[in-house]
C-alpha cells in the first residue's frame, strides 16, 4: 500500500481550518506521507457529511491511502471513534489531531484479544451501508469478533421490545393513570387527556384530583395505585414547593408528564432537567 494519508476535516469554522492543518502537514512532511486529499466535514457532533464519508470509503476500498488523520474542534465525533475502533482495519494507520495536537491511539478503542461486538445496523447508521458492508466482509477472517448482521439485529430489536411490553403490562397491572389539576376549570380536558393515555397504554383506569396540599397528594400516591402522573400545566409560579411536589410523584410512579404531556420524564427528557428549567434553577 501506497504511503499516502487522508485527513478528515470536522467541525472547524473556515478562519481556524489552516492553523490546526499546519502540524499535519509537518507530521506528514517529517513521515513521508503525501496527503492525497483533505475532506471538509463541517457538521457538528454525530450529524455527517455523506459526500465526505462516501469518499473516505471510496480510497479505504480501494487501497488507496495507508493512514486516515482526523482533525476535529471536537473531543470524540462519531466517524473518528467508528473508524478508530475499527480493529478490523489494522492495514490502517489511524491519528487523531486535537487543536494541532497529535493524541496517541485511545487504549479503549481496540485491545487484541478481547472480543469485539460488531453491530451492523449501528455502522450503518453511523458511517454508511457502504461501510456496513464492509465490515461484514472482513468480520469474516477476524477471530474474537461478533458480528451482528442486519437480519439479527431486527430480531433481537423486536424480542426486546417484546420483553419491555411484557414488563411494562407487569407494572401497570392493577395500577391506574392519575391526573392532576392545579386549576379545576380544566378537569374536563385533563379527564379527556387521560381517556386517550390510556387508551394508548390500553388500560382503562383513571383518577382526576385537583391540587389542595402537598401532604394529601403524598396520602393519594404512597397507595401506590399509579404508574403515572400527569399535570394540567407546567407549574403555578404561587406554588412554591413545585419541584418537591414532582420529586415526591417522582418517587412513587414511573412516569411524570407536564403539560399534558409535552413534556415526560420518561425516555426521552431527564427529569431534574426538566424541573431546572421550570423552576429557574438551571
Amino acid at each position: 500500500m501506497s504511503k499516502n494519508a487522508i485527513v478528515y476535516v470536522k467541525g472547524f469554522a473556515n478562519e481556524v481550518v489552516e492553523p490546526n492543518l499546519k502540524p499535519i502537514k509537518e507530521y506528514c512532511l517529517k513521515k513521508g506521507l503525501e496527503i492525497v486529499e483533505i475532506l471538509f466535514d463541517e457538521t457538528a457532533y454525530n450529524e455527517k457529511d455523506m459526500d465526505c464519508i462516501k469518499t473516505l470509503y471510496g480510497y479505504m476500498s480501494s487501497g488507496e491511502v495507508s493512514t486516515i488523520i482526523f482533525t476535529s474542534c471536537y473531543s470524540f465525533p462519531s466517524i473518528r471513534h467508528h473508524i478508530m475502533k475499527f480493529g478490523i482495519f489494522p492495514e490502517f494507520e489511524t491519528l487523531n489531531f486535537y487543536y494541532g495536537a497529535l493524541e496517541s491511539r485511545r487504549a479503549d478503542y481496540y485491545v487484541k484479544g478481547e472480543e469485539m461486538i460488531f453491530n451492523q445496523s449501528t455502522i450503518d447508521s453511523e458511517l454508511s451501508v457502504d461501510f456496513g458492508n464492509l465490515v461484514e466482509l472482513l468480520s469474516k477472517d477476524q477471530d474474537g469478533l461478533h458480528f451482528i448482521n442486519r437480519e439479527k439485529n431486527a430480531r433481537l430489536i423486536e424480542e426486546s421490545k417484546s420483553r419491555e411490553q411484557k414488563a411494562f403490562r407487569e407494572l401497570i397491572k392493577d395500577k391506574r393513570i392519575l391526573g392532576i389539576v392545579f386549576n379545576e376549570g380544566n378537569m374536563s380536558k385533563m379527564t379527556s387527556h387521560l381517556g386517550q393515555e390510556s387508551f394508548m397504554d390500553n388500560t382503562g383506569d383513571t383518577d382526576v384530583i385537583a391540587y389542595s396540599d402537598y401532604y394529601d397528594l403524598e396520602k393519594v400516591l404512597s397507595s401506590n395505585n399509579y404508574y403515572k402522573v400527569i399535570f394540567d400545566g407546567l407549574g403555578n409560579s404561587d406554588l412554591d414547593d413545585f419541584r418537591d411536589l414532582v420529586l415526591l410523584c417522582d418517587e412513587y410512579v414511573g412516569e411524570v408528564q407536564f403539560s399534558y404531556g409535552d413534556l415526560s420524564s420518561k425516555d426521552k427528557y431527564e427529569l431534574i432537567a426538566i424541573l431546572d428549567e421550570l423552576t429557574g434553577n438551571a
